[in-house]
């Protein structure tokens, strides 16, 4: 599935609390943090890069056309290096990373809403938002996920 980094940022945040248990839970967590950690990875650096660039085409030079050091910015470079940064960090944010949602077949009883919201799409089904179709996923007493006709009624 494609989805953008924020809302990697989003799982992987909630996802960091249950990974390493001895869960399928965690199995699943597991394996779609792996799917996407080196694309994660490569748009941060891609970012930080251009934050430098950032840095070194607003900062004030000598007359020599060198930077002064430490980094100093007349209120105009400033503005302008912000308003970059603040585009930068938009783009990251929506940049499309490519995931491999893997279903946990069971969850634990202590699972929040907060956690069921992160989830959906990565190791959940997705939440549409929509009415119930009749069909859902039940926590079972065991921790496994069962689907069940009419389980909305």
């Amino acid at each position: 599935m494609q989805t953008t980094y924020e809302r990697v940022l989003t799982f992987d945040g909630a996802a960091k609390g249950r990974a390493g248990q001895k869960t399928k839970l965690s199995y699943a967590i597991e394996r779609v943090m792996k799917s996407y950690a080196k694309q994660m990875g490569d748009l941060y650096v891609a970012y930080q890069d251009k934050l430098t660039d950032l840095n070194i085409e607003h900062c004030s030079v000598d007359e020599r056309g060198n930077i002064i050091e430490p980094m100093v910015y007349t209120k105009e470079a400033q503005r302008a290096r912000l308003k970059g940064q603040r585009e930068a960090l938009r783009a990251l944010m929506e940049a499309a990373v490519e995931v491999e949602p893997y279903t946990a077949s069971s969850l634990p009883e202590d699972l929040t809403d907060a956690e069921r919201e992160a989830f959906a799409g990565f190791v959940l089904p997705e939440s549409t938002g929509e009415e119930p179709t009749g069909e859902e996923f039940i926590v079972q007493p065991d921790g496994d996920l069962k689907a069940e006709a009419g389980a909305a009624n």
